[in-house]
């Protein structure tokens, strides 16, 4: 028994770039599978060519051998944080990819939130479309447009997005907020991201951060994006000496948390139909605060992005500037003892023998 699916195209776009954009789940070798199958038709007319051009108002049938199976719902599921008819929201869990990759194709928050709009509505052939990703060890909000029309709605103003994360990170910045501004390029064989010339490949990248709180260890910062390239937080905070805490890609030394110490808790943007401004958060990850909570109250109360209020502490809290001379009577302390201490990167002190 054979079932199709017809589509009705919006721009002009090759084919198989198309039937990517409506397979996101679907590997390329089998979309052209399909098409070496005369399994798709355009206008009416089997198509075998990938690089076909549609053109608006083509109509697109694909046609398999079978129904293609429904998506269930597994424990992975996301939290819903909101949802309507055009968008849909989730706090995705860190572990979770964002989209199929050749090794992982079914646990992914794409196949779940899914599963649960089509298990809402079966048969009217819901669909979504990914607007954005999160890295799959990075938890937090995460966007689906219920709509092409939203979809590109949202993709055409997405830089224009308000979008802030909280950081646990190793050891402590020199200054209590900053500006880190690079060129990111890809390493062709480490596939890490770092900072480069500017070049083609290497795009500008723009990170703001502020200090929350911080123990001798570890901080707490509120990381805001300007710019959205792969991988720019890590990339930043490590090259600023202050790697994320269970990064180990980009040089994190332990996981005391057993998972990446990043968390995307806030996001701002117009909506795509209405263009009412929506805003979202979640708390802070109970993780990140038990780690932070060591030592509690070396650090600020945040008020709003950028700013501290000097007068305004967290129980027996001290400003930065406070916690790096207490570091420096205990460094003069130990040094009498015959233990020293050297700086490295942005505060994270270790211990050396004093030389004689």
């Amino acid at each position: 028994m054979k079932s199709s699916r017809t589509l009705i195209v919006k721009e002009r776009t090759a084919l198989l770039r198309y039937l990517q954009s409506q397979y996101p789940e679907t590997k390329r070798t089998a979309l052209k599978q399909l098409l070496r199958h005369r399994a798709v038709f355009v206008n009416g007319n089997p198509v075998t060519r990938h690089d076909h051009v549609l053109e608006p108002k083509d109509r697109v049938v694909i046609e398999r051998g079978a129904p293609a199976p429904v998506c269930k719902p597994s424990a992975t599921m996301p939290e819903i944080v909101f949802e309507d008819r055009h968008i849909i929201v989730v706090n995705k869990p860190e572990g979770l990819l964002t989209i199929a990759t050749e090794k992982e194709t079914h646990r992914t928050a794409y196949r779940q939130v899914m599963a649960y709009v089509q298990e809402d509505r079966p048969h009217r052939g819901e669909r979504i479309f990914i607007v954005h990703r999160l890295d799959r060890d990075t938890s937090g909000l995460l966007v689906f447009a219920r709509t092409e029309e939203a979809k590109r709605a949202m993709q055409q103003n997405w830089e224009s997005a308000e979008k802030k994360y909280y950081a646990v990170v190793e050891g402590v910045p020199r200054e209590a907020s900053g500006t880190i501004r690079s060129h990111l390029r890809e390493h062709p064989k480490s596939l890490r991201m770092h900072s480069a010339p500017p070049s083609d490949e290497a795009k500008l990248a723009i990170t703001k951060y502020l200090l929350i709180r911080s123990t001798r260890h570890f901080s707490l910062l509120e990381v805001k994006l300007e710019t959205g390239r792969k991988n720019q937080i890590r990339a930043h905070l490590s090259e600023h000496g202050n790697p994320i805490v269970g990064d180990k890609k980009y040089d994190a030394h332990g996981n005391p948390i057993k998972r990446l110490g990043l968390h995307a808790y806030y996001l701002a943007f117009p909506h795509p139909i209405s263009g009412k401004r929506l805003v979202f958060k979640t708390a802070i990850p109970e993780e990140f605060e038990s780690l932070v909570n060591e030592e509690p109250g070396i650090g600020y109360r945040v008020s709003g992005f950028g700013h501290a209020k000097k007068g305004e502490r967290i129980g027996k809290s001290r400003s930065p500037v406070e916690t790096l001379q207490a570091k420096t009577s205990r460094m003069g302390n130990r040094r009498r003892s015959g233990i020293g201490f050297r700086v490295s990167g942005f505060g994270n002190a270790k211990k050396r023998r004093k030389e004689r």
